[in-house]
């Protein structure tokens, strides 16, 4: 998942206003935060798929903090 791009789409207003990420211990998926057809549900959650990617749960910390400029690896 590139959360570099995705903290500075959201830093700058360019994420969709209703973009929500689920995340769970060992993945996650987009969700949206209001009521949609089904049709643009559909459509939404994949455009942010293709913009983003998925996350990959718990495992993704490191590169979360990494993207928010702080140096961490795994030990």
């Amino acid at each position: 998942m590139n959360y570099k791009k995705l903290l500075e789409d959201a830093r700058t207003g360019k994420l969709h206003p209703q973009a929500q990420l689920a995340m769970d211990n060992d993945g996650g998926y987009w969700d949206l935060d209001g009521d949609f057809s089904d049709e643009d549900f559909q459509r939404i959650t994949a455009e942010l798929e293709v913009e983003y990617g998925l996350p990959d749960g718990y495992k993704d910390i490191v590169d979360v903090l990494q993207a928010a400029g702080i140096d961490c690896d795994w030990c």
